[in-house]
């Protein structure tokens, strides 16, 4: 009768042990895909941004009007944040 109520506790803590794992394992995948989506939006806020071309300028000096890179680039930013 003893060696049952032990083995039915050893059971027991092992199945609490094994959910802990699961649970930890769940947080730490969660953290890697918030991790992941960081750095991609860190990404995307460097390229439009952070990439400008020498001859750009001339490019959009082209243009009718005034504009400005800041503005092109603000537009990229916010065209990624609704696709």
């Amino acid at each position: 009768m003893l060696n049952n109520r032990i083995i039915i506790i050893i059971i027991i803590i092992i199945i609490i042990i094994i959910i802990i794992i699961i649970i930890i394992i769940i947080i730490i995948i969660i953290i890697i895909i918030i991790i992941i989506i960081i750095i991609i939006i860190i990404i995307i806020i460097i390229e439009a941004f952070g990439l400008v071309k020498k001859r750009t300028e001339n490019y959009i000096g082209k243009i009718p009007g005034n504009i400005r890179i800041t503005e092109i680039q603000k537009t990229v930013l916010l065209g990624t944040a609704h696709t």
